[in-house]
């Protein structure tokens, strides 16, 4: 099989994905896919919509990120300025004005495409499905928060699960998919809900580790476990 063209993966990855690597400008990213029917958003609209998903950015954070996105041609920024589009505003002041590129549309549609049908090489069909619903914690973000990265980030730990028996410890999930604590926390939960997997208290560990355990100096790990439904998944 000929092999992709070295350069433009390169250029792929250092340009129209490189902002991709924070998780804030995946979540800016991801307010313009939810709110792509609006003709615009304002710098007022994207810091309205992180406080509702308890994400505290400064204007100046908030313009570093939309910046990046911008360089990476994803996003355009209007020469004129206007009003917020998501909700009401009577006053004359106005705000920079955003949307997305067509760039960056195409490469929503192939970042969905990409989640919702194979990552990785699995196939997950209608009948065992993963989806990211909000979930009882109310310190998760909500399905508007991320939903892309979400339910990436869960796909990539029920994979994970297959290629070790369906048995991981917290800890070397944590290690291999490098997301925040938060981050895996949500994706856990989200696949309790599902029924995939269950989560269970680490048994043993040795007498060191009950003792530091005891004293507060080290948290005690917890075994991720594929279910039965989650054995059934493809692939």
């Amino acid at each position: 099989m000929q092999g992709l063209d070295q350069k433009l993966f390169d250029q792929l990855f250092e340009r129209a994905y490189k902002p991709f690597r924070s998780r804030n400008a995946r979540t800016l990213f991801n307010i313009f896919i939810v709110e792509k029917e609006k003709e615009h958003l304002t710098t007022l609209d994207i810091q309205t919509h992180l406080d509702e998903i308890g994400i505290d950015l400064s204007k100046k954070e908030i313009n570093a990120w939309l910046r990046s996105l911008q360089e990476a041609d994803l996003i355009t920024k209007e020469q004129e300025r206007g009003k917020p589009t998501t909700l009401a505003y009577d006053d004359k002041y106005t705000f920079d004005k955003w949307s997305l590129s067509e760039k960056g549309l195409n490469v929503s549609e192939d970042l969905r495409e990409l989640i919702s049908g194979t990552i990785g090489g699995e196939q997950y069909n209608n009948n065992v499905s993963i989806d990211d619903r909000a979930v009882t914690d109310t310190a998760a973000p909500s399905q508007d928060d991320g939903s892309l990265q979400a339910s990436y980030l869960q796909s990539l730990l029920l994979s994970e699960l297959r290629r070790s028996s369906g048995i991981m410890q917290r800890n070397e999930l944590l290690k291999k998919l490098i997301p925040e604590d938060a981050e895996l926390d949500y994706a856990l939960s989200a696949l309790i809900e599902q029924g995939l997997i269950d989560v269970k208290k680490r048994k043993g560990g040795g007498f060191l580790t009950r003792v530091l355990v005891t004293l507060g100096l080290k948290p005690g790990d917890r075994e991720v476990h594929l279910t039965e439904k989650g054995h059934r998944l493809p692939g």
